[in-house]
């Protein structure tokens, strides 16, 4: 029997080779990634994972570690996953620079609205943008979105409905189909329409929500919410270990929700609402961190709330 210096000695000799053989997985991951990006080929492949831990566990001489190994490789394959999707991520932070950021005053000089939800939001549009802006009202959320994407009008005004908590479907739906489309203001108003800059204690299920939204990156000056979508691994773990992102860098959110991608892709889309701002170094660093760590990531605005 070996004594415990003599073993700490043998684990010190394996160690250096485990090292050594993991640089050279690395590097051959490396490969892997860049294959993937020439090839659009997504991270995720959970045959080949499985095939990877099948043949650790039958490479095994000694059975009883068979979960040990399988587990050791699962950890392996979370690294390298992590890693590729870093190397292959289009760096959406780094791009920030090119985005505008507006006033949140400045003025369009056409706004379309629609009074589906709520029949109030023609009033609110009238008082949210003023005389100057000519304001046309919509009939569906396809034809207000297409006055944007064309060109035709500045700015959208829709209602939220109350009772799904601020939530709808046919937005998330939205801002996934048009990439160009962005948040540029949420609000509660009052039952006259007027919006009230002051919601802290206020049970904001007694009042109207509405949210205005716009074309390209532009971003609210001295924002302090941003929303954000992103796109995640149908794994038990993997919104336990976005949600960290945020707790690590003490960011606070406001609701996340989560949904089933469409069905060209096999994971879940995230919403998540949370407190800062785009000109925070923090919230920078945690954003650059995250982008490596998802399959897709997309800032859908930056506003005063």
């Amino acid at each position: 029997m070996r004594s415990l210096e003599e073993s700490r000695k043998r684990i010190d000799e394996i160690d250096k080779e485990l090292v050594r053989l993991f640089e050279e997985r690395m590097n051959t991951v490396v490969d892997v990634a860049k294959y993937k990006k020439e090839n659009n080929i997504d991270v995720l492949n959970k045959n080949r994972e499985a095939e990877v831990v099948e043949k650790a566990i039958n490479n095994l001489k000694d059975k009883k570690y068979a979960e040990e190994v399988a587990d050791f490789f699962n950890h392996l394959m979370d690294i390298s996953k992590n890693f590729q999707r870093k190397a292959i991520a289009k760096k959406m932070v780094s791009n920030l620079k090119k985005s505008i950021f507006i006033d949140i005053t400045e003025t369009a000089s056409k706004a379309g609205y629609s009074m589906m939800i709520n029949p109030l939001a023609k009033k609110v549009c009238e008082i949210y943008f003023g005389d100057k802006t000519k304001k046309i009202e919509f009939n569906s959320y396809d034809d207000i979105m297409s006055g944007l994407i064309d060109e035709s009008l500045d700015y959208v005004l829709l209602a939220v409905d109350n009772a799904m908590d601020g939530h709808i479907a046919e937005l998330y739906d939205l801002l996934e189909k048009y990439e160009d489309i962005y948040i540029k203001d949420k609000f509660v108003t009052d039952k006259d329409g007027i919006k009230l800059e002051d919601i802290h204690g206020l049970n904001t299920e007694n009042y109207n929500k509405f949210i205005i939204l716009g074309k390209y990156k532009r971003f609210v000056k001295d924002s302090n919410k941003i929303d954000l979508i992103v796109r995640i691994d149908n794994e038990p773990k993997s919104l336990g270990h976005l949600v960290k992102y945020f707790s690590n860098y003490n960011i606070n959110i406001n609701k996340i929700d989560s949904r089933e991608a469409d069905s060209s892709v096999k994971d879940f889309s995230v919403f998540i609402n949370f407190d800062g701002s785009l000109e925070d170094k923090n919230i920078l660093k945690m954003l650059s961190g995250l982008e490596g760590d998802v399959h897709y990531l997309r800032l859908v605005g930056a506003y005063r709330g």
